[in-house]
């Protein structure tokens, strides 16, 4: 169900994307191009220049261990906390005075 919903929340916004385009005027889609390809190439220059948290060598390998083991130990406790029942309410209402 969720990838479903997923899949055709990318395909109205696919549309709307090209809907949109369509009314731009040329020189407005060049700089949007211009704009994405140098997004895209700084991405790739960071990717290749640059490595994860996980592996660099001036944070502690405990904290490179246990940071994501306490994001995933907060993760089950949001999990846990809002998937069980914590408690209950009894409401008796007497109306009318019976």
């Amino acid at each position: 169900g969720v990838l479903l919903v997923i899949a055709f929340v990318k395909c109205i916004v696919t549309l709307r994307n090209k809907r949109w385009i369509q009314t731009l005027l040329p020189e407005k889609v060049m700089l949007l191009q211009k704009i994405q390809k140098e997004a895209m190439q700084k991405e790739v220059t960071l990717n290749r220049t640059t490595k994860a948290m996980f592996h660099a060598r001036e944070i502690p390998l405990l904290v490179r261990i246990s940071i994501p083991l306490i994001i995933l130990g907060n993760i089950a406790f949001f999990l846990s906390g809002h998937l069980s029942l914590g408690g209950t309410v009894n409401v008796d209402i007497k109306v009318g005075g019976d």
